[in-house]
Parts: C-alpha cells; structure tokens; sequence
C-alpha cells in the first residue's frame, strides 16, 4: 500500500485493518483518481471497489480541507457518492468513516453525510456536529430532492462516483440520474468536474450513462466477461420445483449442510420473499425476509442484525441485496435461478468476499414454470438460465444429488402436466370470463386476479367448474388421476 502515495491518515487506517497489498482495481485505480482522470471501472464483486475509489477520495478532500479557511455557507459538498438504495448509503458512508479513524489533525477527519429517503428533510452526519459535510453519500432521487428545494448547493462539487452503475439500470433509475448531471456543474478549466463510475460489469446502457457523465474516461475493465471470484464453489441441485422450499428446510436442518449456517435465499419476486420468510419463521428458523417494499429503516434493521449474526436466513430479491457486504457469509441459495448472468454474478458475489471461501447453491427447477409477465403467459426454464449462467459467467457448477434420505417425491411427468394445465387454464379462462361471469364464485382465478409471485399456487385453487367448461380437464378411469368431489379427474395434455 506504500506505493500508491497515499497520505499518512489513510496509510496508517489501511494498516491497522489489516490491508498490506492492494487489489488489483485499488491498484489500477487509486493512482488514477489522485492524478484527476475521470474512469469508468469494472471489477468481480468483493474485491475492494469502494475502498478502491474512498481512499483517493478521502485522499483528495484532506488536500482541499486545508485551503479552506471557512466551511461554506450552506450544504455545498465537494465530493459525492451515488449509489442505488439506502442501505448502500449507510454501508458507503460507515466503510468511509473507518477509513478516518486516523486523522488526529486540527480540523478533525473529514465529514460525511448522508441522504436518501426515509433520513428526513436533509442529510445527516454520524459523530460530527456539523451539517456541512465535504462527503455526501446519497441516492439519486435524494440528491434531485434537496437540490428542487434550495437544501443542497452543488456548485462546489468537484469529484463525483457513482457505484453500482448498472444496478442504478435495472432499478430505472435513469432519468433520476440525467436529473442529477443536470443539476452538477459543467467542467470548466478552472474547475474541473472528475467523474468515476463503477460497477461489477459494463453492459452497454452503463458505458452510455458513463458518457454522459464523462465524456472523456479511462476504461479499467477487470470484469469483461461476468466473472465471479475464484474462491466461491457452485452446486446445482435438480428438484421438482413444488419441493423447492422442502429441500430447502432439508438443507437447514441437516448436519453438514447449511445446519447452523448463516445463509442469504434470493427468489424472483417480493411476495415469494415475504411467503418464504414466514415459512421458515413457522419452522422455528431465524429468517427475515428483505425487498424494495419494506421500508429504509427495516431493511438497515434487517442487514444489521444479519451482520451481527442475530439472523441465520435472510431471504431477498435483487432490488435490494445489490451491493450487501456482510464480509463473514459464506453461503448464497438460489431459490430461484435468475434469468441474467449478470444477477447471478451480483449474488454470488454476496459471499467469497475479499478472497474468503463461498459457496452458492442453485435449486434448479426440473419442470419449466408457468409464470405470468407484462401480461403474457410465458414458461421459464431454469435449466435453461443455468446454461446461459455457465457460458457467459465462464464457470461450471456442481451437479449433485442431495445426500441423506431426502427424495424429490414429485413425478416429474406430473409436474409438467400441472404446469402446461396450469398455462391453458390461465388462457382460456381469461377468453371465456364473460361467458362465466353468470356464476358466483370467489375462487375463480383469472390472468388478472393472480397475484404477482403466487402463480405456483394458483394451480391448487382454480374453479374446477370453469376449468371443466373451458376443457382443459376431463374425466377419465384410469390409473394416474385426481379425486375431487366423488369423481376422478385428470389434467389433459
């Protein structure tokens, strides 16, 4: 760390947590942050990017601190951390704040505030009494918010990062983000505006952000395609996907397996999160669930008690575990198999930080689900994004078969059956609604009326009447059939 001439406060913190070599973006970037080049950097995840760009930032704001005499007027930062969601915030800024333990100058360390929403009116700053902070970390939408209402002058800004850049993507947070390069001011000789931007991988939209923001950058692409650190080891269990959360359970309570263990569950949709997490609460297990519709105070809530270990399962979605460093975790489960490679390398990322051992598991459905997306009645194979996962993230997974007396129990022809039934059901009855509207019933399940996240259950309550007019079952005597009501039924192909 000597080498990348960092003052002697920084040097000093980066030697009492421990950090005796740089990684390689510490190594290709500070340099390039302390010589004022604007960058747009990618790099796995869990390999230091936000000590890659603090330390030539807290670096950068110790040199402008003292040629001040005075604190400005008003809330008027001189540099600004961008990142996604709240919890980023708070993590950014107290990663930050451990970073200043060391300078015992006369003006003290340098101040950092925080803004995003959920925080109040204005920023806040954690042990200073100022609220003049030369550090803002904030969300977008927070920043666009403080500056409409006269609370933030941008006019001193002179570093800006922006991390997490295509995570800011996925969210939709674009025109936020061209509402703040409205809002800083344009680079001039004598002011010049350094811009850096990160993220785990560059797809196409972030280089056209980076653009905007940056015109003229330095490309430092230690991720091109996808990767994910070596350390972390990839299981794949095949399983009938109604018995998913079953060998899910199975895994927990089993000794050599994830008994005891701390472990991070993504699944695809927030009601899926909040119906996960409550199982596994009913089972006796410490589980909590995390997405975008709890507020910002109950997810810091949530990510603090895991850090601490007061938590053994968080079960999350993408919008919000972007970016969640918990240094010590050593497990992420796929419920649900993402369908971007990408995802895959945000989660898996969640674990193996910092060069650690990980390991995520993959509970790979058999059968295709039926699912209901942007109107349309679509199949997804998870079978199919763990192929697309291999190729592009350059990694293979272990395909194993669970150990102990654990049995799938599912038929696999039957599973499929249900599905396809399912996605038939769904269609027809949608088209034959007016026709039933005569009968009186409020088990009737439409394309509009499923709820998002629950279409694998909607199988089970269908309105067997309607299912019967529409055709898509019939009664037969055979051997594989269904008994409901005095009378066997079966799924017709």
């Amino acid at each position: 760390m000597e080498k990348l001439k960092l003052i002697g406060p920084l040097h000093r913190a980066t030697q009492s947590v421990g950090w005796l070599k740089p990684t390689p973006i510490q190594r290709r970037l500070i340099p390039l942050i302390l010589k004022g080049k604007s960058v747009l950097a990618s790099s796995p995840t869990g390999t230091g990017k936000t000590a890659a760009y603090a330390l030539p930032l807290l670096h950068k704001v110790h040199l402008y601190r003292s040629q001040q005499q005075d604190l400005p007027p008003r809330l008027s930062p001189y540099a600004m951390v961008i990142v996604p969601v709240p919890e980023l915030v708070v993590q950014v800024a107290q990663h930050m704040r451990e970073l200043c333990t060391e300078f015992h100058t006369e003006k003290g360390p340098p101040r950092i505030g925080i803004a995003s929403h959920g925080m109040g009116s204005g920023p806040s700053q954690e042990g200073t009494s100022s609220s003049r902070p030369e550090v803002l970390v904030a969300t977008p939408g927070r920043v666009v918010h403080l500056v409409s209402q006269g609370s933030l002058d941008l006019s001193m800004l002179r570093l800006l990062v922006v991390d997490e850049c295509e995570r800011l993507m996925q969210l939709d947070l674009l025109g936020a983000m061209r509402d703040v390069h409205r809002c800083i001011p344009k680079p001039r000789k004598d002011a010049p505006m350094q811009a850096i931007m990160l993220s785990a991988t560059l797809p196409e939209e972030v280089q056209l952000l980076a653009k905007r923001f940056a015109p003229k950058h330095t490309l430092v692409q230690l991720n091109p395609h996808q990767f994910v650190p070596r350390s972390v080891k990839h299981i794949a269990y095949t399983v009938s996907n109604r018995r998913k959360v079953a060998l899910l359970v199975y895994l927990l309570r089993r000794t050599g397996s994830l008994r005891g263990k701390q472990v991070l569950i993504f699944v695809r949709t927030t009601q899926r999160a909040d119906r996960i997490a409550a199982q596994l609460q009913g089972l006796g297990f410490g589980a909590q669930p995390l997405h975008s519709k709890i507020s910002p105070t109950g997810r810091a809530a949530t990510v603090k008690r895991f850090a601490a270990g007061d938590v053994q399962c968080v079960v999350a979605t993408d919008a919000v575990a972007r970016g969640l460093d918990v240094p010590e975790l050593d497990y992420v489960l796929n419920l649900d198999i993402p369908s971007e490679p990408r995802d895959y390398v945000h989660r898996s990322g969640r674990t193996g930080r910092a060069g650690r051992d990980g390991t995520t598991i993959n509970l790979v459905a058999r059968e295709p689900q039926t699912v209901e997306l942007r109107g349309r009645t679509v199949e997804l194979s998870e079978k199919h994004f763990v192929g697309a996962i291999e190729a592009k993230a350059n990694l293979k997974m272990e395909h194993r078969k669970v150990g102990g007396p654990w049995r799938d129990g599912a038929d696999p022809v039957l599973e499929w059956d249900r599905q396809k039934s399912h996605a038939e059901a769904l269609k027809l009855m949608s088209n034959a609604e007016s026709e039933c509207s005569t009968e009186k019933s409020d088990s009737t399940i439409t394309l509009r009326n499923i709820e998002a996240g629950k279409y694998e259950d909607a199988i089970q309550s269908f309105n067997e009447k309607q299912a019967r007019r529409a055709k898509v079952i019939k009664p037969v005597r055979k051997q594989r059939k269904q008994k409901r009501g005095g009378r066997s039924w079966v799924h017709k192909m």
